[in-house]
């Protein structure tokens, strides 16, 4: 708690502001349903535990911050600034999945995720 405390007091008031957005944000509960039975009508059964949607939304939550801040490393790698556009989006995700940390794709493996 002191170590996030002192990195919290060094922050500047844009970055506080990121981060109080970042706390507050999160995908609704309709719209996490409509997605689990998109992906596979079988987890509706999940669907009614409150605790797998708290998790999934946080495992959500968590693959969407990786994916801006691999957004932000390709911009730098083309020397570029200014807002993420879909085209660093889905640069960071090509190379997400070719690094093999997204299920499915050609080097992941379950052991990974354990």
């Amino acid at each position: 708690l002191l170590v996030f405390r002192a990195q919290m007091a060094g922050i500047s008031e844009a970055q506080m502001h990121r981060y109080e957005y970042f706390r507050r944000s999160g995908i609704k509960k309709a719209k996490m349903d409509k997605l689990i039975t998109a992906y596979d009508p079988g987890l509706t059964k999940l669907l009614d535990k409150d605790s797998f949607l708290i998790a999934l939304n946080g495992v959500a939550k968590v693959f969407v911050g990786e994916m801006v801040e691999a957004g932000k490393e390709v911009m730098q790698d083309r020397d570029e600034d200014g807002p993420l556009k879909p085209h660093h989006l889905r640069e960071a995700f090509r190379r997400y999945k070719r690094d093999g940390r997204f299920p499915g794709s050609e080097m992941a493996s379950w052991n990974s995720f354990l």
